[in-house]
Parts: structure tokens; sequence; C-alpha cells
């Protein structure tokens, strides 16, 4: 885990290892995704998702929309 609510790395170092990681092996297959049914790609939603709330300090809970 590399950060909670009361520690961990600050946001920015948040926000680059979920570039580095998550986001860039996104943009490599995005010509895969492009193509993909709507309901294969929910399924990448909640990666995204969690990552943005982890990196920005926002609860589980907070709307995504």
């Amino acid at each position: 885990m590399l950060a909670h609510h009361t520690w961990g790395a600050n946001q920015k170092s948040l926000i680059n290892i979920y570039k580095s990681l998550i986001l860039s092996k996104t943009k490599y297959g995005s010509i895969i995704y492009n193509t993909a049914k709507p309901n294969l790609l929910k399924i990448l939603n909640p990666i995204h998702n969690e990552g943005i709330r982890l990196a920005i300090g926002a609860f589980r809970t907070s709307p995504i929309d």
C-alpha cells in the first residue's frame, strides 16, 4: 500500500505513480481498447477511479461523474 489518509506518499508522487503504472499501460493498449466492447471497458474504470481517488485523497465513496 502506497498511501493512507494519515500516512504515505504525497499527492504529486501518487499521481506520478498512477501515470507511470496504470495510465501508461492503458495508453499502450489503446489501439486494442478502441475496438473493445463497452462492457469490457467497464472493467478498467474501477482501476482508474481507485487510482485517482487514492492520489487526490478522496473517499472511496466519492462520486466519479
